[in-house]
């Protein structure tokens, strides 16, 4: 929730006297997105967190399947054969694809999905964002959140959240906007270690077969039984469920509708994006960064990103090789910030233009502020700003 209280009044100029000033503009604000909904958040608001008993138990399950099939597959597979290239090729293999699917298990579950901001349904908020009397707005019941398109309600969350395609247990967290791409990556690595432990288990039983059970493994007979064939059912279990959600979230990406939306056959009111454009919304521009769950996607860049990016334009500007707003640019391509983080507010004061001019930039955390003299005279407005979020502009006069 944005709330800003704007305490207005007015100055006073009698000739060349300039009285000080008796007009004082008061931010109090929430950003819109992330700093002080603590809602779902953990360790301080870093981190989103589910705390949903049944998702946490599942949460860990994975973890201790994927431990067990690292300890079966290293200890009792292919440690005993160590010395061959061939264990050695498969075990950096498993260990990587290991790595990356908890990395991608972590990611998908502890990144916001693309929660709607809860409450935000005001009649302030409405007027700041600039819709008009008689405008349809959707509000959803449960949260009171303005419901943009293509959001939904989840139950589990107790949030709305864009572009909705499942609450998964298994990841303790809604699948959304900005974590998909962490759950089609966790879903592939998984099915990737599933499928070479399948392959692995079937060798070593043809192996211990021929040779009898005789120095086919540091393990009794009974035991590399009981391990390889526990492995065996997990390992067929979660490759045939994975690489079907592996399928399916494909599917739902290349035809720009969610599982949501196809469940329900809603009638698309978006404009569909073609189908490469889909799967760079997700993943970003083709790069070996498609395949890595430490890069974000480009809807959800992380606040490190945002203090960086801030970093880079005041440097730039500092330099003189940008300015802060170019007013003519009306898609804000100079300076166009990512991910809906940043705020600006233009502040008209009393001061000449060659006053407002000579006044320095200020930061405020993230937020890049600059008094840029084109907007002084901006019209019917004692405060000029807007919010880049989603590369749409939002208006406070």
């Amino acid at each position: 929730t944005l709330m800003t209280s704007i305490h207005r009044k007015m100055y006073d100029y009698k000739g060349d006297d300039k009285n000080k000033l008796i007009e004082e503009m008061d931010y109090e604000y929430m950003p819109f997105q992330k700093e002080r909904d603590i809602h779902n958040r953990c360790c301080g608001g870093k981190f989103w967190c589910i705390k949903d008993i049944c998702g946490i138990i599942c949460a860990i399950l994975t973890w201790l399947l994927i431990i067990y099939a690292e300890f079966v597959v290293m200890a009792v597979i292919l440690i005993p054969t160590i010395n061959t290239v061939y264990s050695s090729l498969n075990m950096a293999i498993f260990q990587t694809l290991a790595f990356l699917a908890f990395a991608s298990h972590l990611r998908t579950m502890f990144t916001d999905p693309g929660a709607v901001p809860k409450g935000n349904a005001t009649k302030e908020m409405l007027q700041q964002m600039g819709f008009r009397n008689g405008q349809v707005i959707f509000k959803c019941p449960r949260c009171c959140s303005i419901k943009p398109d293509r959001a939904h309600h989840c139950s589990v969350c107790q949030r709305c959240i864009r572009k909705m395609d499942h609450h998964c247990p298994w990841v303790n967290n809604c699948v959304g906007e900005n974590n998909q791409k962490y759950f089609v990556l966790f879903t592939f690595y998984i099915a990737g270690i599933s499928l070479q432990s399948l392959f692995l288990c079937i060798q070593q039983f043809t192996m211990c077969v021929r040779q009898e059970w005789r120095d086919c493994t540091t393990f009794s007979p009974p035991a590399t039984v009981v391990l390889l064939l526990f492995l065996t059912f997990e390992a067929l279990l979660f490759a045939i469920f994975t690489v079907v959600m592996l399928g399916t979230q494909l599917q739902a990406i290349w035809n720009d509708e969610t599982g949501i939306e196809q469940l329900k056959k809603e009638e698309a009111r978006w404009v569909r994006n073609s189908r490469w454009k889909s799967l760079q919304a997700v993943f970003g521009r083709f790069s070996i960064a498609w395949f890595s769950p430490f890069t974000s996607p480009p809807n959800a860049k992380t606040k490190l990103d945002s203090y960086l990016y801030s970093f880079i334009i005041l440097l730039l500007f500092i330099i003189g090789l940008i300015d802060a707003y170019d007013p003519n640019d009306k898609d804000l391509k100079t300076i166009l910030l990512p991910d809906g983080e940043f705020e600006a507010f233009y502040l008209k004061g009393p001061q000449s233009e060659e006053e407002n001019a000579a006044r320095p930039a200020h930061l405020h955390g993230s937020f890049h502020a600059y008094r840029h003299p084109a907007l002084v005279n901006a019209p019917n407005s004692a405060a000029y700003g807007f919010r880049f979020d989603g590369k749409r502009r939002f208006n406070y006069d």
